[in-house]
């Protein structure tokens, strides 16, 4: 089966040598090392299918290769097909800041008095 890296559902963090790779989607989250995700990142700029660069790493790390693979797909941001366009028919990330008091200002709300 030939995959490819859907990156426009993503948020890559970098870290030294780990890489966080995030489903925008899910929330689920995988981290991978940072050489792993630079061949995805080259694969994914040339359209490549991201196996035929498995053969870029020996042995043991071919294996290990295929298991981020797997689990990229199991996190469900690959493709079978390059995926040029998406639309969201929800927001696709929400973020919340958790305070003391409200951040309001309304009219009738007597926020100076409490």
């Amino acid at each position: 089966m030939s995959i490819y890296f859907y990156e426009k559902i993503t948020d890559i963090s970098n870290n030294e040598n780990i890489v966080l790779v995030s489903n925008n989607m899910t929330g689920n989250w995988v981290k991978i090392p940072k050489e792993c995700y630079e061949v995805i990142k080259d694969a994914t700029n040339k359209k490549i299918i991201l196996e035929e660069k498995v053969n870029l790493f020996v042995d043991e790390d071919k294996e290990y290769y295929k298991k981020v693979l797997k689990s990229l797909k199991n996190l469900g941001v690959t493709s079978e097909e390059i995926i040029e366009k998406i639309n969201y028919s929800f927001v696709p990330k929400i973020t919340l800041s958790i305070t003391n008091r409200c951040n309001l200002h309304c009219e009738y709300y007597c926020t100076d008095y409490i």
